[in-house]
């Protein structure tokens, strides 16, 4: 976790190599079970489901939703079709969902994530947050460690700017400023939830792609 410009992706890729967990990332699994996968999604979900990733995900998100209906939640009242025009309206889909899905899918390969897995992109909120325990258990994992990749502000922007244009616009400016924004209001309050359950682990995230990595490492070694 970390503020936007932070190298989270970067570094979670590397850690992932490192320690010989896969990356889940729950953006790659969302695109993919819309048929809206990157090739750089499809290459993560390949290395951590097999060449039928696409089918174990799409298998994922109907036992989702056969399980909210099972719970009697209205989304399992919903189809994998009226999911997708919600995500597409700009709707935010449910924690429920999510984390309900996300369990399903990895399920289906507790052989690959009993040892360890990167989370990317989830948890986003604290609800989200105190619902992932759960589903690390379902698949063997009772232990978490939350890494912050902790950078200046000002870093942030020269990373997200001013290296992309040598003379940023005031349009860029205002999108980082929406970037952070999100950022202090989304992710500070979950780093401080995780804070306060103790599991969360600072890492100065300024220096060479190589030496942060290895920050990290020590840190969850």
């Amino acid at each position: 976790m970390g503020p936007p410009g932070a190298g989270k992706g970067t570094q979670a890729i590397r850690v992932g190599e490192a320690l010989g967990f896969p990356l889940i990332s729950m953006g790659a699994l969302i695109r993919t079970l819309f048929n809206r996968e990157t090739d750089f999604d499809a290459q993560g979900l390949r290395i951590a489901f097999g060449d039928g990733y696409k089918e174990i995900i799409a298998s994922a998100a109907k036992k989702a939703i056969e399980e909210l209906k099972a719970r009697g939640l209205s989304w399992g009242e919903l189809t994998i079709d009226e999911i997708h025009k919600m995500h597409d309206s700009g709707k935010l889909l449910p924690d429920e969902f999510i984390m309900t899905f996300l369990k399903a899918a990895l399920t289906q390969i507790t052989n690959k994530v009993s040892k360890g897995i990167l989370l990317d992109g989830v948890p986003r909120t604290v609800e989200q947050a105190k619902m992932l325990y759960p589903v690390l258990e379902a698949v063997g994992i009772r232990e978490l460690k939350v890494i912050f990749l902790d950078v200046p502000r000002e870093v942030c922007f020269d990373r997200i700017v001013k290296r992309a244009q040598e003379q940023p616009t005031r349009a860029d400016q205002e999108s980082f400023e929406v970037r952070w924004k999100e950022y202090e209001e989304k992710t500070v309050p979950l780093l401080r939830y995780y804070e306060s359950m103790g599991v969360l682990r600072k890492v100065d995230g300024v220096g060479a792609i190589e030496e942060i990595t290895r920050r990290i490492l020590d840190v969850l070694s």
